[in-house]
């Protein structure tokens, strides 16, 4: 396409230069609205490499901007340096829709505002002619990618404390990294969630490795379960909620899986600005919404050794790659991304479970060592495993199963005032060590089973769509059905287990 659009103005073709034609190279434009991809030696295969002037070697940059016809698509600013040109007159930047003039910045500097070209990709080209008696030639080359605009809503839920964030700061910021792409975002900040139930150990957001079937950690997906159970979730919403994050958890500012609508800022890691909330939130929501990577994961880069957003080198650029996942995601293959469903299964109403009362109101459910354990009237929350991570003990590390379907852990209830248990195992084996207290040191005891062996249980078995979250089931645990399903939930280490002997 080298001169085409000369060609289409003038008829011919413009010369060819010689050696000693200038060359010249786009750069960032301090004023620039929308997106700019230089040249990055590290990335050559990003940029289209032509013979400038039949015979110099030259990678094309990229460009981006709204697409001409949309309401809001205006002229952006963009700058590039040439040596030995003594006049600006002499060149011009053009286009399918006409040339435009380029006016100096300083030294070897110029500037030139393109406006609004055609939704879709041109080839600008940068041309410079000597004097009034010679063709133009050809310097430089930048294509262009006009969009047609994207819109993303996005709610921020403070978690348990007031919140100083104001809508109208954060969408300021979030438009002006994500202008890159073309896109806007709508922002919501939600009143305070005074809720700390989620928090099981009461100490921040535990980040302990997610089961198999799932991309959050038992505590972030705890709070998303409660969330969507006292409010109106949008599913073509993003929620951001902030919460602190435990004390030895590292320095992670957030958390959000890729392709999920779900994500974490972590207060206690951020300064309180709304420029590090905000460039915080572009990053995570680059995860769940557009299901970018870590730059040094998708290039090979070093970490922080670059300005991309998805590095932790504190920048906020968008390579074109980036822009063009906004439209196009990538595929996501990771076990547990399609959907929210595969979400721990939660009955925060106990009243859910009524059918499968013993005759005195108790309830029994199976352990991870799948034996029986009977709770009292007073159990006011049930949480049953998706194939999640056992609480691991502080010395303790590495991935272990609970078997799905099993109970997870559970809330007991008297006089208003809660305890929650969770299910632990023995450091080094699989060895289970019974239901520790969030609150005490004690860990439950069971003194109804032993006295009253039950012949009824209950496990659940996860689903994927649509609601409820999962179904639950009752057995005889000494029949051959129920020894076949034991069988079929898988050791804690066993991550090739037969899945399939839980669907009933």
């Amino acid at each position: 396409m080298e001169c085409f659009n000369y060609y289409l103005a003038n008829g011919a073709l413009p010369s060819v230069g010689n050696a000693t034609a200038p060359v010249a190279q786009f750069v960032d434009h301090p004023q620039q609205q929308y997106g700019f991809d230089a040249f990055n030696e590290a990335l050559p295969n990003d940029y289209p490499e032509v013979l400038l002037q039949d015979s110099i070697p030259y990678r094309v940059a990229w460009k981006s901007q709204l697409a001409l016809g949309e309401p809001s698509a205006q002229a952006d600013s963009i700058s590039f340096a040439i040596k030995g040109i003594s006049d600006p007159a002499t060149l011009s930047l053009s286009t399918p829709l006409g040339n435009y003039p380029v006016a100096q910045r300083g030294h070897d500097s110029y500037g030139v505002a393109l406006p609004p070209q055609p939704e879709g990709e041109i080839l600008a080209e940068l041309l410079y002619t000597a004097d009034a008696n010679a063709d133009p030639v050809v310097v430089g080359l930048l294509n262009v990618l006009a969009y047609a605009p994207e819109v993303r809503t996005v709610h921020i839920v403070p978690v348990g404390s007031a919140n100083f964030l104001a809508a109208g700061a954060v969408k300021q910021r979030l438009d002006e990294i994500y202008a890159q792409g073309a896109l806007t975002w709508n922002v919501e900040v939600e009143p305070a969630w005074d809720n700390r139930r989620w928090d099981l150990t009461l100490d921040g957001a535990n980040l302990e490795e997610s089961g198999l079937l799932t991309a959050y950690p038992p505590e972030l997906r705890n709070c998303i379960t409660r969330y969507q159970t006292s409010h109106s979730v949008n599913p073509n919403h993003y929620y951001l909620f902030l919460v602190p994050l435990a004390q030895g958890e590292g320095d992670l500012l957030g958390y959000m899986p890729r392709k999920r609508k779900f994500g974490f800022l972590f207060s206690n890691q951020l300064p309180q600005s709304i420029e590090a909330y905000a460039v915080a939130a572009a990053h995570e929501l680059g995860h769940g919404a557009f299901r970018f990577d870590h730059w040094w994961t998708e290039t090979g880069l070093p970490q922080g050794t670059t300005d991309n957003l998805m590095d932790y080198g504190g920048g906020t650029t968008l390579a074109k790659r980036q822009w063009e996942y906004i439209r196009n995601p990538q595929t996501v293959n990771t076990l547990g991304e399609e959907d929210e469903d595969a979400a721990l299964t939660a009955t925060p109403q106990i009243s859910e479970l009524a059918d499968f009362r013993n005759e005195e109101g108790t309830y029994t459910f199976i352990t991870p060592a799948k034996t029986l354990i009977t709770l009292p009237h007073t159990l006011s929350e049930v949480y049953f495993s998706t194939g999640d991570n056992w609480s691991l003990q502080n010395e303790c590390s590495g991935l272990y199963l609970l078997p799905i379907g099993t109970l997870a852990f559970f809330a007991l209830e008297e006089e208003g005032e809660k305890n929650y248990f969770y299910a632990q195992k023995q450091c080094g084996n699989d060895q289970f060590m019974g239901y520790a207290s969030a609150n005490s040191d004690i860990s439950y005891f069971d003194t109804i089973s032993h006295t009253n062996l039950r012949s009824i249980s209950m496990v659940s078995q996860p689903c994927a769509a649509p609601k409820p979250y999962s179904r639950y089931f009752r057995g005889n645990p000494m029949t051959c059905l129920w020894r076949n399903i034991l069988r079929g939930i898988p050791n804690s280490t066993r991550a090739g287990a037969p899945w399939a002997r839980l669907i009933f």
